[in-house]
């Protein structure tokens, strides 16, 4: 089974970003990925979950949250 990790942050931008983890989460199950999900807790913690996910060789990495975001997962994965 294929594993994809969503990494959020619940800080960025307008729209609370929490609760559409679940829906993601269920939408990516039922497509047949084993789907685990990570809030960030500073400002470069979503580059090291994307590190750690690269390295772990997780095929799916979503960045949910604002550009900042984005770019840190991006960071983490290219390394």
């Amino acid at each position: 089974m294929q594993k994809a990790l969503i990494i959020y942050n619940p800080a960025a931008g307008r729209f609370p970003v929490r609760p559409a983890i679940p829906s993601a989460e269920e939408a990516l199950s039922a497509s047949g990925w084993e789907v685990e999900s990570a809030e960030t807790l500073s400002g470069k913690h979503a580059t090291e979950l994307a590190a750690e996910a690269a390295a772990k060789g997780i095929e799916a990495v979503f960045a949910v949250g604002g550009d900042g975001t984005i770019g840190q997962v991006a960071s983490g994965l290219v390394g």
